[in-house]
């Protein structure tokens, strides 16, 4: 009767979450978690039950068969007190030991939780019972107090608690707090031009010349914890920007807003030669993998128009979806039942409270964290057309190619090769320029690509390479005569560099906390260097100064 039970429950269950997912509402998804996590509990909790009663001896057997009820409920006892100790213990006493040891110790927690069904069951007396817990408050002081060797470990692993990072809006910055604005300036090496970069504290933007000095600011602040984390600005000196996950806006020269749209926009933003904007954006979706119902954060590109109004969405997840490995699926799954999905977000979204999505940036939902868009403005033969769309995908460690009309992938590099990479740009020679963050080495570089014949050609990375290392984020601009514009996000630090890696220039972000030894992250610069495009905005700085 228990298995058919058993059957029939998850066959409903499967039922249940394909009916839904075909819905494709987060919330209800999130609902079918909580209940098929309860249902799945109950199951494996039955099964437990009928593995324990075949495996006893038979006399014994019998005799718990004539008092089934009591012995289900010692077993469901037990196995909550194993799932409490095994969360809290690890969580707790042994956080930070080897594997060995939290083996060892989960062990420990094993064998106490059978003694305990075992007292309860032979209702074998508290004497007994206070001896075991007893042994097992010891035993656990004693294994949490000594590590037991065998290899190295401490906790998570470097690379994956970088991996992990939010895009934080302060850094820190104990060795570098002293340094603020322009620390080097190689006159004879650098190239000129006017500095615009965005202080991810605050929702400014900044123009600066080359010795670090205020051209222009703009500002616009909707909430209280705004801050802008990519802005562009146009011919006619307008300013696009957007606070990460929230809006998209568009400012004059004098900070007047002239239209703003709510979309979970992120990472980039391009414009082409017709005034039209390409935004990376994201959305909460229930999606279908090899069959799978999945549920992710879908990014896209929103085309808007010049005067903000939605054109059209080109969807990635079409695009992408051949290159998702069946382990992301499993990892998918696995961080559902142990992620605050199935808690505080739920009920931030029931309560409509701000920044209430259900599946989020950096989470094992975000499948692709497409963190690049550019559009390409001339035809390359053999690799694709004017109007083609340059991405990066960090999750894939992958950059490619997408044709926006068929909505296909034409040109993909860099699995086995980029590690969480950022920023690729097509450069006048047709190579391509790329911020490769290196979380995995921990060091970063940045590299110039020939696309035809997947060869790197140029290669930059410090003498010293864990000097210039930025886990996440990170931009890269080529300037004239073969200089490199370097935006190492993690420090608050911009530099230049020449082609043999001489630094010419180099810029801290003067926003410091200096109690807490702390400088506000940047997340890209950009020098522009052209010299109509440099006169106009000086004729808009002299203008707005007189």
């Amino acid at each position: 009767m228990d298995t058919k039970i058993t059957l029939i429950a998850l066959i409903l269950l499967i039922i249940t979450g394909y009916t839904i997912a075909f819905i494709g509402s987060p919330l209800f998804f999130i609902v079918y978690m909580y209940l098929s996590l309860m249902t799945v509990f109950f199951v494996l909790f039955s099964l437990a039950a009928n593995i324990i009663l075949m495996i006893i001896p038979k006399d014994i057997r019998e005799e718990y068969r004539q008092r089934k009820i009591t012995f289900k409920l010692t077993v469901l006892v037990s196995y909550l007190v194993f799932l409490f100790f095994v969360c809290g213990i690890n969580h707790i006493f042994f956080l930070g030991a080897s594997p060995l040891t939290r083996l060892f110790g989960n062990a420990g927690v094993l064998i106490f939780t059978i003694f305990l069904g075992w007292v309860i069951l032979r209702r074998a007396g508290r004497v007994l019972a206070l001896s075991g817990i007893l042994v097992f408050i010891v035993f656990v002081s004693i294994v949490s107090n000594v590590n037991i060797s065998g290899f190295e470990d401490s906790g998570p692993s470097s690379v994956e608690s970088l991996r992990s990072l939010p895009y934080l809006r302060w850094v820190p910055a104990e060795k570098t707090a002293e340094e603020t604005g322009v620390a080097l300036f190689d006159r004879n090496k650098s190239i000129g031009g006017i500095n615009l970069y965005a202080s991810r504290n605050k929702p400014s933007a900044f123009l600066i010349d080359m010795s670090g000095n205020i051209l222009h600011k703009w500002t616009a602040r909707i909430r209280s914890k705004d801050s802008w984390q990519h802005i562009e600005i146009c011919k006619n000196g307008d300013l696009l920007a957007y606070d990460s996950g929230d809006y998209l806006m568009r400012l004059d020269w004098s900070s007047k807003i002239k239209w703003i749209r709510n979309i979970r926009v992120h990472h980039d933003i391009a414009v082409n030669e017709n005034g039209r904007i390409y935004v990376l954006a994201r959305k909460d979706k229930i999606v279908f993998i090899r069959g799978i119902p999945v549920p992710i954060l879908a990014d896209y590109i929103a085309v808007f128009s010049s005067n903000g109004k939605l054109v059209k969405e080109i969807p990635l997840f079409k695009i992408l979806k051949s290159q998702i490995s069946p382990v992301k699926l499993i990892c998918i799954y696995v961080d559902i039942f142990g992620h605050e999905l199935l808690s505080r977000d739920f009920f931030k979204k029931l309560y409509k409270r701000e920044d209430a999505y259900f599946f989020k940036h950096g989470t094992a939902f975000d499948i692709f964290h497409n963190n690049a868009v550019e559009i390409i403005d001339r035809k390359m033969e053999g690799i694709c057309k004017k109007g083609d769309i340059l991405i990066s995908v960090r999750e894939l460690d992958l950059i490619g190619i997408i044709d926006p009309e068929k909505q296909k992938l034409v040109w993909m590099w860099g699995p086995n090769e980029l590690s969480r990479q950022h920023h690729p740009t097509l450069l006048n020679n047709g190579n391509i320029l790329i911020f490769d963050n290196g979380p995995d080495r921990n060091y970063s570089r940045v590299i110039e690509l020939d696309p035809v014949s997947e060869k790197i050609k140029w290669e930059y990375k410090s003498q010293r390479p864990e000097d210039f290392f930025s886990s996440i984020r990170g931009w890269c601009q080529r300037l004239p005569e073969g200089n490199t514009l370097i935006t190492e996000s993690n420090k608050g630090r911009v530099f230049e560099i020449t082609k043999d890696g001489s630094l010419v220039w180099e810029f801290y972000n003067p926003e410091i906390r200096e109690e807490k030894e702390e400088r506000a992250a940047i997340y890209s610069m950009e020098r522009i260097v052209d010299k109509e495009k440099c006169a106009k905005l000086r004729e808009f700085v002299e203008g707005n100064t007189h």
